[in-house]
């Protein structure tokens, strides 16, 4: 409830200087301006170019001409004026004393007021700019108050941080009381010792009854709470199927993605007869530790016969393949004769039909929540956390967690200062964690979506979300004594797929990369792992 509030007013907070932005940006001054745009003209029939008058906002130098002629001429009036002046200065103290007071007033104030007068045209720009950084880091910050509602695992991790930070000011305020209680026992122990003196032999009897009927009274219930516990606690964190089931259902599940990359490659096949196709298609691919610790929730032990529709369920609920036909009106040129056999260009008007193919990958976190109650999401996430106490189910796969490496960028490099956003915009999520098909940071990011997000949002290149091989085909291939910091890695066959590019990275320098591991961090790519998977060095 508490991250929940958190992130609601984070929320908030954004959404209200994002409308402040978007009143500050209305209210910049505007002009009008001519454009040629491409349209139908409905009187001739055809598509041509016209001019339109389009209203836009007035650059913030645009006054910067006029400003400059006013202040020319005006110096150039000021310098005439002062030029008649020093003639007849010589005859008369009097002129010349007020001749000097004036160019002392003229040097000191007239820069302050053109200064006062620039910064009050600046206004509006000055105050969008403002709150345009105002709202990036609101926005940041609510993201980050969502992932964290939304992410049980950082929650349970700051809980941890606070319990230790609580338990070392509880252990230094405790020092007094240990004192306190240790003058008490001492108290105790004398009084005892006198009463043994007095009476040694019943007193001893007492004791010792007393005592072993303690201990095995003891011994009894703590072996049984103890095993009673660790029974529970490691039959909650772990999978309870077989090895056999649980990979048979791995397998089943990695079969539905398989179906559907077939069928995403060959939508041309299945839908014929139209002359573009564009795609707009998130990554392929999940946890095999999430999906096991969901049907380990569902089904306790399952067999993978048995939980096959639940399977095909959730697929639907993980991706959404849709379709979208649109037809646009072209013109082209020909030559077309008339009547007496002279040829002629003209334009002719023809239909162009485009099918617009959209894959969506909702991520399987999300997916599963959808089909769990709060109290199965949080078994569930201490499931993948832990990997189900079996994490040599699945080790092969390159999103098992690894702690980060500490790694900070020479300053030399961040002397690029495309790259220098880059990097700014990336750190923004160092830590976070790795989920298949997100690309934003409510959902967190997989590799493809984490390079499309940095580098369209610090500015330096537009990208589209696209998955890594779509990366792959806008880049040129650049050999490795050649690679720049910002430019991308690639590499294949880090999972099952069938694509030759199955993951992407951010190659910063020094033998780095920026990629999102699990979690998201920067990573050594000469390592024998990255090496052996190595593809090659890219540049958009």
């Amino acid at each position: 409830m508490k991250y929940r509030k958190k992130a609601l007013r984070a929320r908030r907070k954004a959404d209200a200087l994002a409308r402040k932005l978007g009143q500050a940006q209305a209210a910049l001054p505007t002009r009008r301006r001519l454009h040629i745009a491409k349209g139908f003209d409905p009187r001739t029939g055809r598509a041509g170019p016209r001019l339109v008058l389009e209203k836009e906002p007035r650059p913030r130098s645009e006054t910067a001409p006029i400003v400059s002629l006013a202040a020319q001429a005006g110096r150039c009036a000021g310098s005439f004026v002062h030029q008649k002046l020093h003639e007849v200065e010589q005859e008369n103290v009097g002129t010349e004393a007020a001749h000097k007071t004036e160019q002392t007033a003229e040097s000191l104030l007239l820069p302050r007021a053109a200064q006062a007068w620039r910064r009050e045209q600046d206004r509006p720009w000055r105050r969008a700019e403002t709150l345009a950084k105002r709202a990036a880091k609101a926005d940041a910050r609510a993201a980050r108050a969502e992932i964290l509602r939304d992410t049980p695992s950082l929650q349970k991790r700051r809980l941890k941080r606070r319990y230790a930070f609580r338990w070392r000011q509880e252990h230094r305020s405790g020092k007094h009381a240990a004192a306190q209680a240790g003058r008490l026992l001492g108290s105790m122990g004398r009084t005892a010792a006198q009463a043994i003196r007095s009476h040694p032999a019943v007193l001893f009897t007492a004791i010792g009854c007393g005592l072993l009927l303690v201990l095995v009274l003891a011994l009894f219930s703590s072996c049984t709470a103890m095993l009673e516990g660790a029974a529970g606690s490691v039959l909650s964190t772990s999978y309870t199927a077989a090895d056999h089931d649980i990979l048979a259902a791995e397998a089943a599940y990695t079969a539905l993605e398989s179906d559907l990359q077939s069928r995403l490659a060959n939508t041309k096949a299945l839908y014929p007869g139209y002359d573009e196709y564009r795609y707009q298609a998130d990554e392929i691919g999940h946890d095999p530790h999430q999906l096991i610790a969901f049907l380990t929730v569902r089904f306790q032990s399952f067999s993978a016969a048995d939980v096959q529709p639940e399977l095909e369920q959730l697929f639907t609920a993980q991706y959404n393949l849709s379709t979208r036909e649109e037809t646009e009106v072209r013109t082209r040129t020909e030559i077309q004769y008339d009547r007496y056999g002279r040829p002629q260009t003209v334009e002719v008007e023809y239909p162009w039909r485009i099918l617009y193919v959209t894959l969506q990958n909702h991520t399987l976190p999300k997916a599963t929540d959808t089909l769990l109650t709060e109290q199965e999401q949080a078994r569930c996430s201490l499931l993948v956390q832990l990997q189900g106490n079996r994490p040599d189910l699945f080790r092969d796969s390159i999103y098992s967690p690894s702690p980060p490496e500490d790694y900070e960028i020479p300053s030399d490099a961040l002397a690029d200062p495309q790259f220098a956003a880059l990097i700014a915009e990336g750190e923004k999520f160092l830590g976070f964690p790795y989920v298949w098909g997100g690309s934003t940071p409510e959902t967190s990011f997989d590799c493809s979506g984490f390079v499309c997000w940095v580098y369209t949002h610090s500015g330096v290149h537009s990208l589209p979300r696209t998955t890594a091989a779509g990366l792959y085909n806008q880049c040129s291939v650049i050999p490795p004594e050649l690679v720049q910091p910002g430019d991308l890695i690639f590499f294949t066959g880090t999972y099952d797929t069938p694509k030759p590019v199955s993951h992407v990275g951010i190659y910063v320098g020094g033998g780095r990369m920026l990629h999102a591991g699990s979690p998201i961090q920067y990573t050594r790519i000469d390592t024998t792992y990255w090496q052996h998977h190595f593809l090659a060095f890219g540049r958009l």
